[in-house]
């Protein structure tokens, strides 16, 4: 007998530009291609910083499946920005266009929320490392961290 799985949790996987150089001509109106799989009735995207200073809006503790038996443990509450400048492309790739405060740096985490869970940049674009070689190097995307913003210098 087969098994067929369904499976309809959003996944980012990739992310382009990984890096945003943080000058006031080019941060200001920049986009973001997300890549990835079950981009299907996207309910929400969020950004995280870890820097508070770096999105313009102040974060709030989201908890979108607390009411789910099911899903709440596998989607458990977290900071973030709800974002809504955002084109969904295709079911594979989001377009952001983001708008970030200047003279400021760190991190933004990316999460995409539908129905079935939500996926974040920084945990599903991970690549899990399996190797029999011993000499095998564990080589991970830039995105591992979300995207990266730094200051021109």
């Amino acid at each position: 007998m087969d098994e067929v799985i369904i499976y309809a949790k959003p996944k980012i996987e990739d992310v382009y530009p990984y890096v945003f150089v943080n000058n006031l001509a080019i941060v200001r109106n920049t986009n973001a291609i997300i890549t990835g799989a079950s981009f299907y009735n996207i309910r929400n995207v969020y950004l995280s910083a870890s820097n508070p200073n770096l999105l313009s809006d102040t974060s709030s503790l989201f908890d979108p499946f607390s009411g789910i038996i099911n899903l709440s443990a596998y989607n458990p509450p977290f900071n973030a920005v709800n974002f809504f400048n955002y084109t969904i492309e295709t079911e594979n790739y989001i377009l952001l266009n983001l708008n970030l405060n200047s003279d400021e740096v760190g991190y933004i985490d990316v999460i995409v929320e539908n129905e079935a869970g939500y996926s974040l940049l920084s945990r599903d674009s991970h690549i899990p490392f399996l190797s029999a070689y011993q000499g095998a190097i564990d080589m991970q995307k830039p995105c591992i961290s979300g995207i990266r913003v730094i200051n021109h210098q």
